[in-house]
């Protein structure tokens, strides 16, 4: 008990941003389980699908603002949150180089929407989901975490999304509110970035100047390796979803939503965790790979452990959600969440060998790899199996994609000759 209590104490950095972070999580992907049921029953399933569809279209735009810099930037904010200086430097290179991105993801998205037809039939759907675009290219999250101080704006985005789902709630009555919903899932990351920014500049005194395009330019080649591998994780995560509006009906998309939302927010357990222990695992590996190999198979025995049983739960009880959140969707949403149940457990021991071991031994280009090879999995199973099976097709490639992404980290990290378990 006392070796426990040793652990919590010595780590409590870790724990206050893992709880801060899980409860950021828990509110953008547990909420969307409690909306749901209102959602499917005011728009109905056609209607959610053409939601999804236009979300997934523009989650490519906010993968590009966020450009990695979330675990680029946050590894070099936490070796050098006692130099006020570098800091104040990290922080202008870094939102100049967002906003230039800023300016290309709106120049990408108005071509985009013009030449497809689905995306063109939907424009004001997608310039209201866009929103979200200029709230992620201003939040300054990889700031708070390389800080470990993620306490206040995580109360900030937990009560901007509380409030949203309850606008959602009240206010999205029918087919004919389809673009009221989708403001109201825009409207949390668009003011929770001004927000964020604003904060940020208040703690660190910072005036209000840009830093030399130069800076933007340096910034964006630093960081240009990380965004290849997130862009990547984009294509294996979203295009299914995409594909799915292009091939099949958006009834099939409305089912796989319901299956994909549940399963995210199961992974979000792990996603949390990795962010969260990142900048101290940094820190390890920084001083010694043994502590730092120490402290990873601690993580990696309760992790295990806990997402196996997460999985047994989510098989024996998937019908059941599917009842509560979106009893449309029954029986082929519970079956899909069946047959993703145990993704999370593999998304875990893909973050242990990918963004904890990977990334700290400064192997950008076997994560980028293995991340871009596991997205051309994704998309050539999707592609086979979309026009036939439709939702299942599309869940068969994302389970081919996870499976193929930790194979992959698990061997590049042998490569270079890390083995976990050894001393």
């Amino acid at each position: 008990m006392a070796t426990f209590g040793d652990f919590l104490r010595e780590y409590r950095g870790i724990w206050r941003n893992f709880f801060s972070l899980g409860a950021v999580q828990a509110t953008q992907l547990l909420l969307p389980l409690v909306v749901f049921p209102f959602l499917t029953r005011a728009l109905g399933m056609e209607q959610l699908g053409k939601l999804a569809f236009c979300t997934a279209f523009v989650q490519y735009f906010s993968t590009l603002v966020i450009y990695g810099f979330n675990l680029d930037i946050t590894k070099e904010i936490a070796i050098s949150r006692n130099n006020p200086t570098e800091i104040s430097v990290l922080i202008r290179s870094t939102l100049a180089a967002r906003l230039l991105l800023l300016a290309l993801a709106f120049l990408l998205i108005i071509s985009v929407t013009l030449l497809v037809g689905e995306l063109r039939t939907n424009v004001w759907l997608v310039c209201v989901v866009s929103l979200q675009v200029v709230g992620e290219s201003l939040l300054p999250m990889w700031y708070f975490q390389g800080m470990e101080s993620m306490q206040w704006i995580s109360l900030v985005q937990i009560g901007l999304r509380v409030s949203a789902a309850l606008g959602t709630i009240a206010f999205v009555r029918n087919e004919d509110d389809l673009l009221l919903a989708g403001a109201f899932q825009a409207m949390p990351v668009f003011l929770g970035g001004w927000i964020g920014l604003l904060k940020m500049y208040h703690l660190q005194h910072l005036r209000l100047e840009f830093s030399s395009m130069r800076e933007a330019i340096e910034r964006l080649k630093n960081s240009w390796t990380i965004f290849l591998s997130m862009l990547s994780a984009t294509l294996y995560t979203n295009t299914n979803m995409f594909l799915l509006g292009l091939f099949a009906p958006m009834e099939s998309v409305g089912y796989f939503t319901v299956a994909e939302k549940v399963i995210r927010a199961a992974m979000s357990l792990p996603l949390v965790a990795a962010q969260a222990i990142y900048p101290r695992v940094s820190a390890l590996f920084s001083a010694s790979i043994e502590e730092a190999k120490f402290f990873l198979r601690r993580i990696a025995l309760l992790g295990t452990i806990t997402l196996l049983l997460l999985g047994i739960f989510l098989v024996l009880i998937a019908p059941f959600i599917c009842e509560v959140i979106a009893p449309r969707s029954l029986p082929t949403s519970a079956f899909l969440i069946q047959l993703m149940a145990f993704l999370p457990l593999v998304l875990f021991w893909d973050n242990i060998y990918g963004m904890q071991i990977l990334l700290n031994f400064n192997r950008k280009r076997e994560f980028s790899v293995a991340v871009f090879t596991s997205g051309v999995v994704s998309i050539i199973v999707g592609l086979l199996t979309l026009g036939t099976l439709k939702e299942v097709g599309a869940t068969l490639a994302f389970i081919a994609s996870q499976l193929t992404l930790l194979l992959m980290m698990f061997l590049f990290a042998r490569r270079i000759g890390f083995r976990l378990f050894q001393t």
